[in-house]
């Protein structure tokens, strides 16, 4: 939805299709694509899902060959080449962030010929010779405030979720300045904590209120309250605008205090998610988690102490 609206804002046309909601299956989409005759064909994928990914772009290709075929996501951001060389189908292959990338695929390809050397943040194959071509890393997007909100106006968006207590996800901040060894996120969004302003992430929060009438809201951050100050001011512009809404956010447990909790839980905190992993110090050192038991135990006494409900997780 980030990709569609950052496309929709240069005046491109773009279709979202979620199979995994609409279970439509590989020939079902493949005739929608053939129908809708898309300049580009992007897939999402993670590792368990790159097999899946490969097969919708190999029937969409055999019906459009001269679409461009592109795969983005955390498979391919560590395993490009890996990812073209598995299918001769596959054009493209994007690295990291896709928003600012996608753009600069759709104003760079045609239906007749791809040029995309000037396009950063890629590995292509060269229709010519068939090489693959490794482009410029591109930089992280350091103003998400420039970002449109997601198109969320594209999916079937009230068909999500189990119940009619629906969720919406807003992601505040990209990057991570940890060194889990566990953990992908700092390498996919970069070390450096990126975050959008309190004022941008309320509006946000304000549209799916407004437009999508949710008011039960999941920070899907990695990091959300590593800026208390920021954590606080978000706090203070949702009571600010006097908006009603329960949402659940994240967080480390040497990155909250009971104040900050008890500011968050009066503009509609209502679960609290930490990242513990194990309880064993011996483990958390042997993962670079950077936390002390101690600090485990203080963060959820500060949570119960404001009535917080408390989710942690483990590594097992």
């Amino acid at each position: 939805m980030y990709l569609a609206s950052s496309l929709e804002k240069e005046s491109y046309s773009v279709k979202i299709v979620d199979d995994d909601l609409q279970q439509m299956g590989y020939e079902k989409v493949s005739e929608l694509a053939e129908k809708l005759n898309p300049q580009i064909v992007g897939v999402t994928a993670t590792t368990s899902t790159i097999k899946s990914a490969l097969k919708y772009v190999e029937l969409i290709k055999n019906i459009l060959p001269n679409s461009l075929t592109v795969i983005g996501g955390p498979h391919t951001t560590f395993m490009p080449s890996e990812t073209l060389k598995s299918s001769e189908n596959l054009d493209v292959v994007v690295m990291g962030e896709g928003e600012e990338t996608m753009v600069d695929l759709a104003n760079h390809s045609t239906e007749s010929s791809h040029n995309l050397d000037e396009v950063k943040g890629i590995v292509y194959r060269d229709l010519k010779n068939g090489n693959l071509k490794t482009t410029q890393k591109r930089p992280l997007i350091n103003d998400l405030d420039v970002l449109p909100f997601p198109a969320r106006h594209l999916v079937p968006f009230g068909s999500y979720g189990a119940s009619k207590e629906q969720t919406g996800g807003i992601i505040t901040s990209r990057g991570c300045v940890y060194n889990c060894n566990y953990c992908s996120s700092s390498l996919i969004m970069g070390k450096k904590f990126r975050s959008r302003s309190p004022d941008n992430v309320v509006d946000e929060i304000e549209e799916l209120i407004d437009q999508y009438q949710i008011n039960d809201i999941g920070f899907m951050d990695d990091t959300f309250m590593l800026n208390k100050r920021r954590a606080n001011d978000i706090a203070n512009e949702i009571k600010a605008r006097d908006l009603d809404l329960s949402f659940v956010a994240s967080s480390r447990v040497d990155s909250v205090n009971q104040s900050l909790l008890q500011n968050l839980k009066n503009s509609g905190l209502k679960t609290i998610y930490y990242g513990v992993e194990s309880g064993s110090q011996r483990v958390l050192d042997l993962m670079k988690k950077g936390i002390t038991l101690k600090q485990a135990e203080d963060a959820v006494k500060s949570a119960k102490n404001v009535d917080l409900e408390v989710l942690t997780s483990f590594h097992i």
